[in-house]
């Protein structure tokens, strides 16, 4: 379940995953300029929180293989290796930003 996705502001948007439990608050901003689609970094925050490819078609209402194809698109654009290198990577760029709750 995604509800815990909210949407700030209008226009460019922050995209605010907050887990249960302790884990940390996810930020995640737009590219800005880039080629990168919002809904692949959805994934990809949904992705570095924790949530399986399941979870993250059910709350995006849409299909298991177009999960995993967005994470793909989003590691390639990254340039990364996998997942967990597609994270840390939108981290270091700062286009993810983990908050401690």
């Amino acid at each position: 379940m995604l509800s815990a996705v909210t949407r700030l502001d209008e226009g460019i948007q922050d995209l605010v995953v907050s887990p249960a439990g302790d884990a940390p608050t996810l930020v995640c901003r737009p590219f800005l300029g880039g080629d990168i689609f919002e809904d692949e970094m959805i994934v990809l925050a949904h992705v570095a929180v924790g949530y399986s490819d399941q979870a993250i078609a059910e709350g995006m209402a849409s299909g298991l293989g177009k999960v995993r194809w967005l994470a793909r698109c989003a590691i390639a654009k990254l340039g990364a290796r996998n997942r967990p290198h597609a994270v840390t990577r939108a981290i270091a760029l700062g286009y993810l930003e983990l908050r401690p709750k």
